[in-house]
């Protein structure tokens, strides 16, 4: 039973779903969407004895505590970690995300009282997508975990991985387009900033297993991305699709307008969401990324960085599991930390790495503060 496994990450809304179709549409791929985010969610809860399942994942900016955290959850070893205190938590919610997601896996994914170690669940879960066809390449696509990276990468060296971005502008306007309750845009920014510096910290740590996507290149030449993408995993992705692999794909998006197709005018979608003060506070905070990637600010520039900007009002709303982890404090020192960071900027002093406490951050901003002075 040999195959070689991918895991498919990123922010939410940012193309991770046609990433995950579209490999699942190939003959040699068996790809499942959205089935597990419980398992990683509990494991990281049993290994730092995190007792409320709904905490979010840490965003590990501005803080010396948060990323003592993070140190320690990057050197997790799975076969270490049970889920014994949480067996049937973990069990409740796995089966209905499988039910939901990956209906294929129903009754199939059954959690052994005699061996409840997560490095059991994750080789049954691959496992049993095997079986399904039997396929050369086995992958499961949740968003959100790109932390998990190193863990999986110590648990099984046969992993691939495939990191999405999508510009932050639209990837929070998406949300807020949603009929869901909005996130608060602090959370939003400070999350696709982990995300970010998190793909170019892994990429340069894994250059030969870790694959980074612009959701816009995706969608502006999605066969030229394919191609890069196909030579990364060594099989050609784009052979089983049709001419254009956008053919088939109904957009999975917030909007109420949804096409057969990928609407490229969608990406420039945010700026009739978006009021002025957010795409102002969204550029400010995420300038530098930004730069980096190439994506254009729209109303901040490199010459004048507009700083006196309030905080936005949220759109509707806290999403009721989040607000009690949302602290007014924490908010507080990453602006503040930002700020002196943008004033660095402005006056073109050089980064001081006692800034920002972690490396995966100060490795990128290291790089463009040198490149943006």
């Amino acid at each position: 039973m040999k195959f070689k496994k991918i895991f498919i990450t990123g922010m939410f809304r940012s193309g991770t779903t046609f990433i995950a179709k579209t490999l699942n549409s190939h003959k040699n791929f068996t790809v499942s969407s959205d089935a597990f985010f419980s398992a990683f969610k509990f494991l990281r809860n049993d290994f730092l004895n995190i007792k409320n399942y709904h905490e979010p994942f840490d965003d590990y900016l501005y803080s010396s505590k948060k990323i003592k955290t993070f140190d320690k959850l990057q050197k997790m070893k799975i076969k270490e970690v049970n889920f014994i205190k949480n067996y049937k938590k973990l069990k409740k919610i796995i089966n209905k995300d499988i039910s939901n997601f990956s209906p294929e896996l129903k009754n199939k994914i059954n959690l052994d009282k005699n061996k409840m170690r997560y490095s059991v669940l994750f080789k049954k879960i691959f496992r049993e997508l095997f079986k399904i066809n039997k396929n050369k390449y086995i992958g499961i696509k949740e968003v959100w975990l790109n932390e998990f990276i190193p863990v999986l990468n110590d648990h099984d060296k046969n992993f691939k991985y495939i990191l999405i971005i999508r510009d932050p502008r639209a990837v929070i306007a998406s949300n807020f387009a949603s009929n869901e309750a909005a996130y608060p845009i602090i959370f939003l920014i400070k999350q696709w900033k982990k995300i970010v510096n998190l793909s170019f910290f892994y990429k340069n740590k894994y250059p030969k297993k870790v694959h980074i996507i612009l959701y816009e290149n995706l969608i502006t030449k999605p066969q030229y991305e394919l191609k890069k993408l196909s030579k990364f995993l060594g099989v050609n992705v784009v052979t089983s699709l049709q001419k254009d692999p956008l053919d088939n794909w109904v957009q999975n998006s917030s909007y109420k307008t949804i096409k057969k197709k990928f609407n490229k005018s969608s990406l420039k979608r945010w700026k009739e969401v978006l009021k002025k003060n957010e795409i102002l506070f969204i550029e400010k905070y995420c300038y530098l990324e930004m730069m980096h990637l190439k994506y254009k600010p729209n109303l901040q520039n490199k010459k004048k960085i507009i700083t006196n900007i309030k905080i936005p009002k949220p759109r509707n709303k806290k999403k009721i599991w989040i607000s009690p982890f949302i602290k007014e404090s924490m908010n507080k020192d990453f602006l503040y930390f930002e700020n002196k960071k943008h004033k660095y900027l402005r006056i073109k002093k050089k980064i001081d790495s006692k800034l920002f406490y972690n490396k995966f951050i100060y490795n990128l901003h290291e790089k463009l503060f040198e490149k943006y002075l």
